[in-house]
């Protein structure tokens, strides 16, 4: 009897798959983006310390410094028939107690043409990391740099 009413009560149940795509949205041929990043240190100095005394012996920044770390990642890529441009910067601004410092790098920046999907022609900074070994394979063995004291 309780065999019967969980055969009555267990059906097969069936999930439908979701779409989240919006059919009527297009595709941008650019994006853009963004990362902000603001930091604030404080030191703390002992005063009384042999240390201190030897570091800021010809001045005294007192028993504390503060440093300031402002920095942003800027992305950006267009894309118009097989043509792709590609952005990526770093902008760094450092205010600490010895110096205040800018600092700017270029990770990426290239153009890309892809006349057929077998063919790719870049040209620029193009930041590209190669095939990774599994530690312990034959292939890791081999990629390793070579050191003076290594074996041959």
């Amino acid at each position: 009897m309780v065999l019967l009413i969980m055969a009555a009560c267990c059906g097969t149940v069936t999930a439908g798959e979701y779409d989240f795509t919006i059919p009527e949205a297009r595709p941008k041929p650019y994006e853009l983006g963004a990362r902000l990043e603001a930091r604030s240190i404080t030191h703390r100095f002992d005063e009384t310390s042999a240390r201190y005394r030897l570091i800021r012996f010809q001045d005294d920044p007192g028993s504390d410094a503060h440093d300031w770390h402002l920095s942003a990642e800027l992305s950006g890529k267009f894309r118009a028939g097989m043509l792709q441009a590609v952005l990526l910067t770093h902008h760094e601004f450092a205010d600490t107690y010895t110096e205040n410092e800018w600092t700017d790098k270029i990770y990426e920046g290239y153009v890309s043409l892809t006349p057929t999907p077998h063919l790719t022609l870049d040209a620029g900074k193009n930041w590209c990391c190669g095939a990774r070994a599994m530690p312990g394979t034959r292939s890791a063995l081999s990629i390793r740099p070579r050191t003076p004291t290594t074996r041959r």
